[in-house]
């Protein structure tokens, strides 16, 4: 009887928490997440490079642990952001209910470029435009250099995809690895060369030198050649 009951208990707390997901039942609405700090998490990888991503990394639920961020198209938002957080350039737009009404907060959604991206004539299947502003925020992202590429590449398409690690204002070409199209696993390589041999302490990733801004330097980000 004993078990019968742990058995009852457990799936009793199951229930309520595949209701509280999928949007049945916010009575939990007024309990935060409780997280433990984030000394005592194991994070797995601990790394951030670690991780395998198709886009750029976030911080999980507990704003702990490195996690991949969700790139256009997947899904995104949940109780806590549980279905993960939209990669940089992108926002998690949320789905209406049955009913067709405005969604909460905290419901599920879609990760979509933002309006203001697309009305800059960025296509909507590239990564964020390659701006300074972006680079120094997200400086190892990869981004499109489609109207900023030092030398564009026939291989790398329309949105001419790098690193924010290959952007700076205007330097000799360095020589680095040759990358396939979309081949983001070789263009976060080819961005860590070119931070490598052209990025010193003052200089724009590592640090935005207001010298260049002011004498008017011009901003361009090198595209990995074609193999």
């Amino acid at each position: 009887m004993k078990s019968t009951s742990l058995l009852a208990a457990a799936f009793s707390v199951f229930l309520c928490l595949a209701g509280c997901v999928q949007g049945q039942d916010w009575s939990l609405d007024k309990y935060p997440l409780q997280c433990p700090p984030c000394e005592r998490i194991h994070c797995s990888p601990r790394k951030a490079s670690k991780l395998k991503c198709k886009g750029g990394t976030t911080l999980g639920i507990c704003n702990c642990c490195s996690v991949c961020a969700k790139v256009e198209g997947e899904k995104c938002g949940g109780k806590w952001d549980y279905l993960g957080k939209c990669d940089a350039g992108l926002t998690c737009e949320r789905e209406p209910d049955s009913r067709g009404m405005l969604s909460r907060p905290d419901s599920k959604g879609i990760c979509r470029r933002s309006n203001e991206q697309q009305e800059e004539g960025l296509p909507k299947y590239c990564r964020p435009k390659c701006t300074p502003e972006f680079c120094k925020a997200n400086p190892k992202s990869i981004c499109s250099a489609y109207d900023m590429a030092h030398t564009k590449q026939a291989c790398q398409g329309e949105c001419q995809h790098t690193s924010c690690s290959a952007c700076r204002y205007i330097d000799p070409e360095p020589e680095c690895q040759k990358c396939d199209t979309n081949d983001f696993r070789c263009i976060r390589r080819f961005g860590k060369c070119v931070r490598r041999m052209e990025c010193s302490r003052n200089k724009h990733p590592c640090k935005m030198d207001p010298k260049h801004e002011v004498s008017g330097g011009k901003w361009m980000c090198m595209v990995p050649g074609c193999p």
